[in-house]
């Protein structure tokens, strides 16, 4: 693309640059603000602030919302892009302008950012997508001091988070993110003088303050560094990652044209690899260093990375020797122009020229991209690739797929009391996790008291009594109920006492009764005429499961007015009590000090029985039930439901398997094989009853749910006949594989499966072979998963309208 205008530059007294480009046929404009600062100028004290500054700053400034940036983190400077419509301009300079000068930053927001930023950096352990790259590369390339800075920005570790306060970020605020280090870039349809006319006048008031001295880049040295990580994939990964001129250097001798060409080039011929899955192939251009990443994933889990890694270097040999076919050029060329094209609306060239401002490179530059595409030969192609494809300047990573240590290592003890103790030592983790389950849940109530185990949870819960200013948390699942709370190690000891305190004898009053039934009644109001696709209506919980107890109302009018003080208290003696509860512990602690607390605070609590009703297994095919509902809905909504096997029977099942990875294809699919807005798909398994939903929405007010529920069954017989494609099915094996890790790695979703394995008197080693099971779902399993469970018999389904307008 050639410019028909150019930038028009300007500085304000206080330092200020303003970068102004007209483009008269955009439709929009976008306002990119750059500040001269990154994680380079951090040290290893507050490694992360400036993230998380950037974080709080947009989270507490609440009237940007209407204008959230796009934030990126460059190797030394970081962007705030916003793209609006023309008129909103002048809101977006005084949003700015008081950003620049005196930001709202308050403590509640910059904690809940680090909780934030550490929970994802303790994720990237594990995660990582098929173009991501994990955090370890970062410290890889270290001796290229931070190459390529925004992919591999490093966050906020535990140790720096610890050191971060708020005193700090203002001091960073105003050492940084001032006139003088900033640069104001408009780009759209605008006029030159209005802009200028609006930046004066919001930004010429703010004062200027000292400019802090600019971080030099050492440059690359050529080493050759082999690295082999485990990771969440469920196949080996190869990560090949030469690095190539900078940005600068790149322009000078045109080979940044001859580089994306040869991205887009090696990307297709990678899908002719028998060894690859699938892969990928990236330039991404930096100022003094740029990254040339390949990629690939295996084709089968047993793959070999020597091998793969030794078919890449043939394809490398290949373009450097042999002659490239004039069609194969042609074709990597358009895909190259095209993804140049795609980034020439207003928002990427104020992207583009804010790099290129930062990096003092014209802006000429933006025009000579295109030519340079046009102007590749194939033996530019090759000269290139001689140049840079070689061991002496490649990163290389080997990930294979990641097992996590096993969780069957369990201790367990059973107090005189009947009190059970399980402790899973978790030595990478910084917290403890403190689990009290109770054995009782709205399957144990009766139409006259419905909703008064919640009721009780949510009484303890508000109980200040405990723990000082930290809270349990109180979860009312369909089998028990949970008081859960994370603590550091130290603070152990005083969460037993307390969690011995909420089973003892814990304050219970008519006001906290009075307030919590408050509280429930008026969300139950509001629940009764919303739907989501997470949620569903009482009418519909009640169909699905029609015999199994697990359709149980929550606390209604009628019950909350036939309960008393005296029913709460004696609920909780009855089940709230020692011979009826499992606490579980898993984190950074010794099973040796869980035990003698336990005996020390629980050891002293009476030993009391429980009377229980009992438990109503799910009626394995109840028949077909079908309800309308009116709700707070705009346009339509469709539930279908199947009964499918709970835990227990779901242990000795195979089928589970191939129903989450069914459920994952619904997830992925849904919307692309559906006329749907959107729509979820949940496959949740009970002690007894488990079941397989999903929640679309309709495109329209005026779409028909009949034929959308045709359409959906459609789409179910072909899984009942076809199964899945190759390609799907290890797309969502994927996806299912690393929902396993995440749990694995959450010390909370751990103990809550140690306990559900527990409760349903199933063996542990289950939690290890979840992996395998997933590994090993075939598309016959699928389609016989499907034909056993998606029948008329077990399905539930509702339609689920507008609420009609009231009467005139």
């Amino acid at each position: 693309m050639i410019l028909n205008t150019t930038p028009i530059e300007t500085t304000l007294d206080n330092g200020l640059k303003l970068i102004i480009l007209e483009l008269p046929q955009a439709t929009g404009v976008t306002c990119l603000v750059n500040y001269n600062v990154s994680s380079r100028d951090e040290s290893v004290e507050n490694t992360g602030i400036n993230q998380v500054f950037i974080s709080t700053m947009n989270s507490d400034n609440d009237d940007i919302e209407s204008h959230r940036p796009q934030i990126v983190y460059y190797v030394n400077h970081t962007s705030l892009s916003f793209s609006m419509k023309p008129d909103q301009l002048n809101h977006c300079f005084e949003l700015n302008a008081r950003m620049m000068t005196v930001p709202v930053l308050t403590e509640t927001t910059m904690g809940e950012v680090i909780d934030i930023h550490l929970r994802y950096r303790a994720d990237k352990r594990y995660f990582l997508s098929d173009e991501g790259v994990p955090v370890e590369f970062k410290s890889i390339f270290e001796t290229m001091n931070h190459p390529n800075g925004y992919a591999y920005t490093p966050m906020a570790t535990p140790e720096s988070a610890a050191r971060i306060d708020i005193t700090q970020m203002r001091q960073w605020h105003q050492r940084y993110y001032s006139p003088g280090n900033a640069c104001l870039i408009v780009a759209g349809n605008v006029k030159a003088d209005e802009v200028t006319h609006l930046a004066k006048q919001h930004f010429d008031v703010i004062p200027s303050r000292p400019k802090p001295p600019a971080q030099a880049l050492q440059q690359p040295c050529e080493l050759d560094r082999r690295h082999v990580l485990y990771k969440d994939t469920s196949r080996p990964r190869l990560l090949m990652v030469p690095y190539m001129a900078g940005m600068r250097d790149a322009l000078a001798d045109q080979s940044g044209g001859a580089l994306s060409i040869l991205s887009t080039l090696f990307e297709q011929k990678l899908r002719t690899l028998p060894s690859v899955s699938h892969g990928t192939c990236r330039y991404d251009q930096d100022k003094y260093v740029s990254l040339f990443s390949i990629s690939v994933f295996a084709s089968t889990p047993n793959q070999s990375l020597e091998v793969l890694e030794a078919d890449i270097k043939t394809l490398w040999d290949e373009i450097k020797f042999n002659p490239l076919p004039a069609d194969e050029l042609e074709i990597a060329r358009q895909r190259a122009l095209a993804t140049l094209v795609k980034s020439d609306d207003h928002k990427g060239l104020a992207l583009n020229m804010g790099q290129l401002e930062n990096y003092q490179i014209p802006f000429s530059a933006l025009n000579q991209r295109q030519r340079d595409l046009l102007n590749v030969t194939a033996q530019d192609i090759q000269r290139i690739a001689r140049t840079c494809f070689s061991p002496q300047r490649t990163t290389v990573v080997h990930m294979l797929p990641l097992r996590m240590p096993s969780l069957t290592t369990t201790a367990e003890l059973t107090l005189s009391n009947g009190l059970k103790v399980m402790t899973l030592e978790n030595p990478h983790s910084t917290k403890v996790v403190c689990a009290m389950h109770y054995r009782v849940s709205k399957r144990d109530e009766s139409t006259d008291n419905s909703g008064i185990t919640e009721l009780v949870g949510r009484m303890l819960a508000t109980n200040k009594q405990y723990m000082g200013t930290k809270k349990f948390r109180f979860w009312n699942y369909d089998d028990f109920i949970l008081c859960v709370i994370t603590v550091d190690p130290d603070e152990l000891n005083n969460a037993f006492k307390s969690l011995a305190g909420i089973m003892d004898a814990p304050t219970l009053t008519i006001e906290a009764m009075g307030q919590v039934m408050e509280a429930s009644l008026a969300q139950r109001e509001r629940n009764l005429s919303l739907i989501s696709d997470y949620s569903i209506p009482e009418e519909f919980a009640a169909l699905a499961f029609p015999s199994s107890g697990y359709g149980n109302l929550p606390l209604t009018p009628e019950s909350a007015a036939q309960i008393d003080l005296k029913q709460v208290q004696d609920w909780h003696r009855n089940y709230f009590c020692a011979s009826n509860a499992c606490l579980v512990i898993v984190g950074n602690v010794k099973a040796a000090a869980v035990e003698q607390w336990g005996q020390e605070h629980f050891g002293a609590l009476p030993l009391r029985s429980t009377t229980s009703v009992p438990k109503v297994q799910e009626l394995s095919e109840p028949g077909v039930r079908r309800t309308t509902l009116r709700l707070n809905t705009k346009v339509p909504c469709l539930l279908v439901a199947f009964n499918v096997p709970g835990q227990i029977d779901a242990a000795t099942d195979p089928s589970s398997a191939a129903l989450q990875i069914i459920s994952d294809l619904f997830e992925l699919n849904g919307t692309r094989r559906l006329p749907v807005a959107r729509g979820a798909c949940v496959f949740h398994q009970d002690k007894h009853a488990g079941v397989f939903r999903i929640s679309l929405t309709a495109k329209n007010a005026d779409q028909s749910l009949e034929e959308l529920e045709t359409a959906l069954l459609h789409v179910i017989e072909a899984y009942k006949l076809n199964g899945a494609s190759a390609e799907d099915l290890e797309m969502v094996r994927r996806r299912a594989v690393t929902k396993i890790f995440r749990r694995e790695t959450n010390d909370e979703a751990v103990a809550f499966d140690l306990f559900r394995l527990e409760d349903s008197q199933l063996p542990l080693t289950l939690l290890d072979q979840r992996y395998d099971r997933l590994m090993e779902v075939t598309n016959e399993d699928i389609q016989r998963a499907a034909n056993t469970y998606f029948t008329p018999e077990r399905m539930t389904v509702a339609h689920i309208l507008p609420m009609q307008a009231p009467m005139q």
